[in-house]
């Protein structure tokens, strides 16, 4: 039940997160502080909300006990994204001249990366949604299963 609901975990975290740290100048002190008020009460909504879902919640028809939502394969993207983020942001940092707001497009810009339609995967987009075997240029580059 829990990975159903995991999804929901994740963003409201990450979602936090992004608001937490890109909510500061130029924004003045009473407009970050409302932003970051609102961000902090809609991520508990949406925890709260979800482990209510889960309580009450009964698999449904058919989901009965599955493996696991995300494989290896979606944990190797995961890594490559916060490898991205972290590297690219540093690197962003370091450069004479370049606006703050550059570090929030260079996250925004890998985190909807993962949201494109890759080819092969028969996806409209997100890794998430390979259910069981990844594209074709994915099982070439690691083994899967």
């Amino acid at each position: 039940m829990f990975s159903r609901f995991s999804g929901f975990f994740v963003g409201a975290f990450f979602g936090l997160v992004f608001v937490l740290v890109n909510s500061g100048p130029p924004l003045s002190s009473a407009v970050a502080f409302t932003v970051r008020s609102l961000a902090v009460g809609v991520a508990v909504a949406i925890v709260v909300l979800a482990l209510l879902a889960m309580r009450k919640g009964t698999p449904g028809e058919g989901e009965g006990a599955r493996g696991p939502r995300f494989g290896a394969f979606f944990g190797v993207v995961t890594m490559i994204e916060v490898a991205l983020i972290i590297g690219g942001a540093m690197t962003i940092g370091r450069l004479d001249g370049v606006p703050d707001q550059a570090g929030v497009a260079w996250v925004a810009l890998v985190v909807g990366l993962h949201f494109l339609p890759w080819p092969g995967t028969g996806s409209s987009g997100s890794c998430s949604s390979w259910p069981g075997t990844p594209p074709r240029w994915a099982r070439s580059a690691w083994s899967w299963r």
